[in-house]
């Protein structure tokens, strides 16, 4: 009984005993409310740190970034290549090509059934039909190997260039392209799947109107084809050229880039993609900023838009002068016709980032640059290829315009280019072939590049340019890891 008069004294919210046991609960709440208060104030202070270092940290991301110009130390031209410098199969076995012996010929272009895409398209793709065992000229070595020509004209082209496709080498066999004249260059040797690994390619760009493909067959006669030819880009000759067009070849006020010191003039490229048929912009060497002597190539987005258009991209070095005003090209131009692979693009920006497939050739320049948004009034200069040329033709040699910015927040409809660089020129102006091209502060850092002009172009133009710091977040993992 005493039992349970105690537990229902402890049931009784009047008995001392209770009112005991509600103190410890009290200083429990207390305690807990301090922990609180103490896990919020360190909360407070971990966030308040937290955000000093992200500000931090994206202060560090924003600063400005410069890297220096520097000089390829290559002794090589790069992947080039002639029948002068090197010994074809056909050569080492002593062989009589007879190039009046076409596997196709092509009559004269009627240039009233052609329509340009645009003032930089430079020549038009034809149609073929050929395989390795069509109409070639075959002889077998006395090794049991076998070299098969094709021959394939053009008549009138000022270059051609062969289009691939099913290509598909056994074991060791090559195929090498080249021209008629004793110092052409040479494209190849290809092998296997040719070099995209897919049984389509271009060739490069061969001077003339002739391309000769020679199949050197380790393993003599072959009973499948081992390629199709189905499409030559066809390069306007000079007559064809001035019946398509009634701008002039370049105009007046065009400064040489020979008469100036830049450095820069040695990264700058003239290049020749297909796109439906050959079409020419200019683009520049970019360094990086581990100095690694990587070929990033920087050139405009509706120049090389696809990773297809970049699979066809041939860059010309050092296609300048003798020295100042003189109009004769200087010795030593260098053709690579490794084309490249497109590693970032973007239309708004009219920027495309390549990586060629063949190093710089010795006394290329890795152009400098800069990160930082330039200001209204900053003066600049820009190195381009005007014209719709390439070599041996001087006339879209090196040019050099100098001028200052006008507007940094220019559009341009026509490329696509939002919030550009608006450039007004004081010397020389740029052109329907310097699309690409690269613009520098007076410091020498690239700043930008070329996007549009005015059609038809004009001297003391306005040019629009894409901003370099603009897109430089998209290829910061490539120049600035």
């Amino acid at each position: 009984m005493k039992t349970k008069n105690t537990k229902t004294k402890i049931k009784s919210g009047n008995s001392s005993e209770n009112s005991n046991r509600r103190v410890p609960q009290n200083d429990s709440e207390g305690n807990y409310a301090k922990r609180i208060k103490q896990i919020r104030r360190g909360l407070t202070a971990i966030f308040g740190i937290f955000c000093v270092l992200t500000t931090k940290a994206q202060s560090i991301d924003n600063a400005q970034v410069t890297v220096p110009t520097i000089v390829s130390t290559s002794s090589d031209r790069g992947d080039m290549r002639t029948r002068a410098d090197m010994v074809l199969p056909s050569m080492r076995y002593h062989l009589q090509i007879d190039v009046s012996q076409t596997s196709a010929t092509l009559e004269r272009l009627d240039v009233r059934s052609v329509k340009l895409d645009g003032p930089n398209q430079i020549g038009v793709n034809r149609s073929v039909t050929l395989s390795s065992k069509s109409r070639a000229q075959k002889f077998l070595n006395p090794d049991g190997s076998q070299v098969i020509v094709l021959v394939i004209k053009s008549t009138n082209a000022y270059g051609v260039g062969v289009h691939f496709r099913d290509f598909d080498l056994a074991g060791d066999d090559e195929v090498y392209i080249y021209g008629t004249a004793s110092d052409s260059i040479v494209c190849g040797p290809f092998t296997k799947k040719g070099p995209w690994d897919s049984g389509e390619f271009w060739s490069g760009t061969i001077d003339g109107d002739t391309a000769i493909i020679e199949f050197y067959a380790r393993t003599g006669e072959k009973s499948r084809d081992a390629f199709e030819i189905f499409e030559i880009s066809h390069i306007f000759a000079e007559q064809e050229w001035q019946a398509l067009t009634n701008e002039p070849d370049v105009l007046a006020c065009e400064r040489d880039a020979r008469c100036y010191g830049d450095f820069e003039k040695n990264a700058v490229g003239r290049i020749l993609f297909n796109n439906g048929g050959p079409h020419v912009c200019t683009g520049t060497l970019l360094n990086d900023r581990a100095q690694n002597h990587f070929p990033y190539f920087l050139t405009a987005n509706h120049c090389v838009p696809t990773q297809a258009i970049a699979r066809t991209v041939e860059v010309w070095w050092f296609y300048q002068t003798s020295y100042c005003n003189s109009g004769i090209l200087r010795n030593g131009i260098v053709h690579s016709t490794a084309h490249a692979n497109l590693l970032v693009t973007q239309r708004s920006n009219d920027f495309a980032l390549l990586r060629l497939l063949s190093n710089a050739p010795g006394g290329a320049v890795f152009s400098g640059w800069t990160s930082g948004t330039q200001a209204v009034g900053t003066a600049i200069f820009g190195l381009h290829h005007p014209g719709g040329y390439i070599p041996p033709t001087p006339n879209s040699y090196l040019r050099r315009a100098t001028g200052s910015i006008t507007s940094a927040n220019y559009s341009c409809p026509a490329s696509g280019l939002m919030h550009g660089y608006g450039i007004n020129w004081t010397l020389g102006t740029a052109e329907p072939g310097s699309s690409g091209s690269g613009l520098w502060n007076s410091s020498h850092y690239l700043v930008g590049v070329l996007s549009c002009g005015p059609i038809p172009p004009v001297c003391n133009s306005h040019n629009t340019y894409s901003k370099f710091a603009n897109f430089y977040s998209q290829i910061r993992p490539y120049i600035s890891p």
